[in-house]
């Protein structure tokens, strides 16, 4: 996205505040994370993104995918890592497969040194309490997307990897 794709989304939510719209949580995470320059976004493509998401008939990657989507039309520059069994930077997002590895992807991103840290989820890591202790290490604010069903067991781990951070964490359908 250039320069000018940035300026458009950026009069965009300023025009939604001059009319007295409210901004969506989408809007907000974007205008408030916009100036930082190591934006990571951590895409969790492990094996059970292929299953339903809060919506009838929408997989967990199709809502991953829309995430990505938005943030790219907000005009949010970020460099993007997926992961599951293993864990690379791609632009490409790949059908589900494998185990979740946000342990290791969480290390991996840590080299990379993020101002702040977005993942797209389930909430369904191999090994929860390590991927926190590392979330907690990397020194920025890491935001959520939860893509599954509401009230599971990864919303809530989720809420609590995102706070335990100082961030924030959302739960989305695209449908």
């Amino acid at each position: 996205m250039d320069a000018y794709d940035m300026e458009k989304a950026d009069k965009a939510i300023l025009a939604k505040i001059e009319r007295g719209e409210s901004l969506s949580k989408f809007d907000k995470l974007i205008s408030k994370h916009k100036s930082a320059h190591k934006v990571v976004l951590l895409l969790d493509t492990s094996g059970s993104m292929s299953s339903q998401a809060d919506s009838p008939g929408e997989r967990r990657i199709d809502a991953l995918r829309g995430v990505v989507n938005g943030l790219r039309v907000k005009g949010l520059t970020f460099k993007q890592l997926i992961f599951g069994s293993d864990i690379m930077w791609s632009d490409i997002i790949p059908e589900p497969e494998g185990g979740t590895n946000l342990t290791g992807a969480l290390e991996f991103v840590e080299k990379a040194a993020p101002e702040h840290l977005i993942i797209v989820s389930d909430g369904e890591p191999d090994d929860k309490e390590s991927a926190v202790t590392v979330a907690k290490r990397l020194g920025c604010k890491i935001d959520i997307f939860f893509v599954g069903p509401s009230g599971s067991y990864g919303e809530s781990y989720l809420k609590q990897l995102a706070a335990s951070t100082g961030g924030a964490s959302e739960t989305v359908s695209f449908k």
